[in-house]
């Protein structure tokens, strides 16, 4: 019998488990940047090789971090062939999961963690997309909840995914170095709900203008969130409301800040409505932990406080890092990283809470301009030195970048794995 052809552009973390997934099915090639030696039935190419075999092709499965503006893309539309993702591909290979899908521009792995934690305590559920491992590694015939982290760059490959329930967080400007331009960025993300019906669910984040502007004609049931109005579900003295009835109360939810609000409100909401109880909700809420890498307290030493947050990729994560710090002239703060092109120019409002920036990376120049204190360094290394020099008594290092970390390093989480190292190196 004589196999279709699918390629699978890229051979990272995410199409590994894909390609043994498509094996099944399909004959497969795998396109990369480097040359790989055949290996488990798989023929491995070179990208620029790709266009001797478009007349074969039956669709393509493209890893999240090419670009669509990428050359072979290019070609590969122009051929009028497919493209998804590894999500959209898992999605049909496992008709009895049930999807909690979330997205956004910040938040979205504390928001994702919380809520897999809470399902954790009634019934075993798994987490995957942008965080822990692929969904393809998962696939099955069972009948299981499964929480989604999704990046746009896995939403712009979907073709039929439906999740019962979904949510964008926010929506602020990222990835321009990726997209044509925000307003494509913004509509990118809506293609979370694009497949949902009425038997479904949508939590609209009425708080943020953008949300609220680029998401129309929403297919599903829609259930607003505010932290700031009443509306279908909001805050009242420190407890969640859905439809004027308590369904969870905050007392013992260990994250500060509205946007942990915010993200407590989706876990509760996204677990309250496939019939997680009161009790387990609690439960999940008091005993969460604290993200890796997103505003990790480390430790305090000789009276100054170190705190992780190489997560900030973006302006206004590092927005919402300052603005967790009710301090004036305390923050030292050690940012920069990879030009995604944005403008750092919300932060200058928090200018008062600076009290030096060490900037080290692609864009370390761009922070004069932003903050009245700013020393540049080569990298992440000389900034913490420099930042210890100077640190006295009621003092945060925060390490906030505000950028990507391709420039110097493989990933946030291995930045961050750095400072917790350096950190650790203090006496």
């Amino acid at each position: 019998m004589v196999l279709d052809v699918v390629l699978v552009m890229g051979y990272s973390r995410s199409t590994k488990a894909l390609v043994k997934l498509l094996q099944k099915k399909y004959r497969v090639i795998v396109s990369d940047i480097k040359k790989h030696e055949n290996e488990n039935n798989v023929e491995f190419i070179l990208q620029h090789e790709i266009a001797q075999y478009l007349s074969q092709i039956k669709f393509v499965v493209k890893s999240p971090g090419i670009p669509y503006h990428n050359e072979e893309v290019i070609k590969i539309q122009n051929y009028n062939i497919p493209i998804y993702t590894e999500i959209e591909i898992a999605y049909q290979e496992a008709p009895n999961f049930r999807y909690i899908a979330i997205t956004g521009t910040n938040g979205k792995t504390t928001a994702t963690s919380l809520t897999h934690h809470i399902l954790q305590q009634k019934k075993p559920t798994i987490v995957a997309g942008n965080i822990g491992v692929a969904l393809s590694e998962y696939v099955s015939d069972k009948q299981e909840d499964v929480v989604l982290e999704l990046s746009n760059f896995q939403l712009l490959g979907i073709d039929t995914f439906r999740p019962h329930i979904a949510t964008i967080i926010n929506l602020t400007p990222d990835h321009l170095d990726y997209m044509l331009d925000v307003e494509k960025y913004y509509i990118s993300k809506t293609n979370i709900y694009k497949n949902q019906t009425q038997d479904d669910y949508f939590l609209l984040n009425i708080d943020d203008e953008n949300v609220v502007k680029y998401c129309v004609n929403i297919p599903a049931k829609i259930i607003k969130f505010s932290t700031k109005v009443k509306t279908d579900v909001y805050i009242e003295n420190n407890k969640i409301y859905y439809n004027q009835k308590e369904i969870a109360d905050l007392k013992h939810f260990p994250l500060k800040g509205e946007h942990n609000q915010q993200n407590a409100m989706i876990a509760v909401m996204s677990a309250y409505l496939i019939g997680i109880d009161k009790q387990s909700i609690q439960q999940g809420l008091a005993s969460f932990k604290a993200i890796k890498h997103r505003l990790q307290y480390l430790k305090t030493i000789n009276g100054v406080e170190y705190y992780n947050d190489s997560k900030a990729t973006n302006p206004e994560s590092l927005e919402v890092a300052l603005k967790s710090f009710n301090v004036a002239n305390k923050i030292i703060l050690l940012a920069g990283g990879y030009d995604k092109k944005v403008s750092f120019d919300i932060l200058k409002q928090y200018n008062s809470k600076i009290k030096k920036v060490f900037a080290f990376g692609e864009v370390k120049q761009l922070f004069s301009s932003i903050f009245d204190h700013v020393a540049l360094c080569d990298n992440l290394q000389e900034a913490l030195q420099k930042a210890n020099d100077i640190a006295v008594k009621g003092d945060i290092i925060l390490l906030s970048p505000g950028c990507a970390s391709y420039d110097q390093f493989e990933s946030f989480e291995h930045r961050g794995d750095v400072f917790i190292e350096l950190v650790n190196q203090i006496k």
